[in-house]
């Protein structure tokens, strides 16, 4: 059977990565297995020693030596043993005992970014999956986003919960505008029917908001939206929280650019700021081009700070404005001048030094988001 639908969330359960699709049926549920990996340069013991140490472990389900580039500047591959275990519950002490003879990589990725670059997905945009009749998936493809991307399907219920003299709900609309309010002696009851017959994919709210419902639905005797863990809301059914601060800020178009272009699953990825974001999409786009990441803290700039003002960054230049009443006058701004800048200039991190001709790192996927953009529906 064949789904093609928006991936809404990659969520992990034991061994298994369960992915929810919103498609023209609604949101359904999709499985697969998953073993996190790592990769271990070993230096304190020989290749083959490092193997038969770990041959027989019993929550390692796949022990090989390969190639991988250890670092983007480098043009060959070097020799690597990649380490999958299990489950994410083993990971870290199965790594623990890895770090003893080597340097590990790969390790300070998230288990659903490692999913998602894996197979190569983009939250929040079309995937076509082949899968059985237990909804496990055989195949799944990401459909390429184009230059002009639409808005996804999404519904979106916005709001807030306050109780002062009594308990009430405030929805909004797309516009941040108040919608509905909820109040009286049913105000839980009433809000509950209207979420549960609108159905929201996205339920956007306050945290501590999220976390009063959750009481007072336990407190009721009303079905759980879902759960709080590790400082993060999984809501059931296959639906995603997001914080109404950043919400608000970008509304559903800024949301799904943010976490297209992030890689990472929305209860993640919508939280970050700029440079996090880019953070994570390198990572991203380093994990499918077979470059290995270092465990975070032990990253070496390619150029101090010192040199960079010294030799490269000899800064803007600003003219004075003539003092005065001024006509005809035309302002001229650069659209993401800085991406453009990379892509001219071939800047890249393994550039910097070496001025290499070959295109760097960066390009590739810098070129692909300077061109893409989410196309608003009109009215």
């Amino acid at each position: 059977m064949k789904i093609r639908g928006w991936l809404l969330d990659v969520r992990l359960v034991d061994d298994e990565a369960h992915l929810w699709v919103k498609s023209d049926k609604g949101r359904v549920m999709l499985k697969q297995k998953y073993y996190p990996d790592f990769y271990v340069v070993p230096d304190k013991v020989s290749f083959d020693h490092f193997l038969d140490l770990f041959d027989e472990h019993p929550n390692i389900v796949a022990l090989e030596k390969t190639t991988r580039y250890t670092s983007i500047s480098h043009r060959e591959k070097s020799p690597v043993i990649r380490i999958a275990v299990d489950s994410p519950i083993q990971y870290r002490p199965v790594q623990r005992i890895a770090e003893k003879y080597g340097e590990i990589y790969d390790a300070d990725l998230s288990h659903t970014q490692r999913f998602i670059a894996d197979y190569g997905l983009i939250p929040f945009a079309e995937v076509v999956a082949e899968v059985d009749a237990h909804n496990r998936i055989k195949t799944i493809e990401q459909v390429p986003l184009e230059l002009d991307v639409p808005p996804p399907p999404f519904k979106v219920l916005c709001f807030e919960l306050y109780q002062e003299d009594s308990l009430y709900f405030v929805t909004y609309d797309d516009g941040m505008q108040e919608n509905q309010v909820f109040d009286g002696e049913d105000a839980l009851k009433d809000f509950m029917d209207y979420l549960n017959t609108y159905d929201p994919d996205l339920i956007s709210c306050l945290e501590s908001d999220l976390k009063t419902l959750f009481k007072l639905l336990s407190k009721q005797g009303y079905p759980s939206l879902g759960n709080y863990q590790r400082k993060s809301f999984h809501l059931s059914e296959g639906r995603v929280y997001i914080n109404l601060l950043n919400y608000r800020r970008t509304s559903l178009a800024g949301t799904v650019e943010r976490i297209q272009y992030t890689r990472e699953v929305p209860r993640i990825g919508s939280e970050w700021a700029a440079g996090r974001a880019i953070e994570s999409r390198q990572c991203y786009e380093v994990r499918r081009l077979g470059y290995l990441l270092p465990r975070r803290g032990f990253y070496q700039p390619v150029m101090s700070l010192k040199e960079l003002l010294k030799e490269r960054d000899h800064g803007g230049l600003i003219f004075a404005p003539s003092v005065g009443l001024h006509e005809n006058v035309a302002a001229l701004d650069f659209e993401s001048m800085f991406p453009h800048l990379i892509l001219k200039d071939n800047i890249s991190y393994e550039n910097i030094r070496t001025e290499r001709k070959e295109e760097g790192f960066l390009i590739d996927f810098t070129r692909a988001v300077s061109y893409t953009h989410l196309t608003l529906p009109t009215n």
